[in-house]
């Protein structure tokens, strides 16, 4: 198991023992998520409120990427179909759908007005996956055929339903598939 917490740091745990085995120290601000790899049990991806994302192969020292961008994360997601892509949520709204083979963003949009705290793949097709807002905006997007739009490459929007008589008393920050 791992955990990141508001000391900056990831620890890898065992539970048999019920302690710590193995500290990170990376990170320069709060680990909002750490995600394993659904299918490469070696791999780890963190987030944090550094405004980065942090590659590990668990069975080396350090991290192996660090993915650096404008916003604070709030999600991220590995898809259980394909072990390259991942997905992340940031605090402006945005989302990025990243392949790790080269490290580049295959979609990269601004997906809500407020914060994106929530992004899944669906566990039944590939391209598939939904997003949640503090706007009150639940989506499902296709990355399947993304286009170019500006400084963005957007995904096909297939279903958006404002949760109306959630707006004003809760706010929506998780979903899942």
């Amino acid at each position: 198991m791992a955990s990141g917490g508001a000391d900056h740091k990831v620890l890898f745990w065992d539970l048999t023992q019920g302690k710590a085995i193995k500290s990170i120290n990376e990170h320069k601000d709060k680990v909002q998520m750490v995600r394993w790899n659904k299918t490469e049990d070696n791999v780890l991806i963190t987030g944090s409120y550094d405004k980065t994302i942090k590659l590990f192969d668990v069975r080396c020292e350090t991290s192996a990427t660090t993915l650096e961008t404008n916003a604070e994360i709030e999600c991220l997601d590995w898809s259980g179909l394909n072990k390259y892509l991942f997905l992340s949520s940031y605090d402006n709204g945005r989302i990025d759908l990243y392949d790790i083979r080269k490290f580049e963003t295959v979609v990269s949009y601004q997906a809500h007005k407020k914060a994106a705290t929530s992004v899944t793949f669906s566990n039944k097709q590939e391209f598939l996956f939904s997003s949640v807002s503090l706007d009150s905006h639940v989506k499902v997007w296709d990355s399947r055929y993304p286009k170019a739009s500006g400084d963005s490459v957007v995904p096909d929007l297939i279903c958006e339903k404002f949760v109306k008589n959630l707006a004003d008393t809760r706010k929506i920050y998780a979903e899942n598939w």
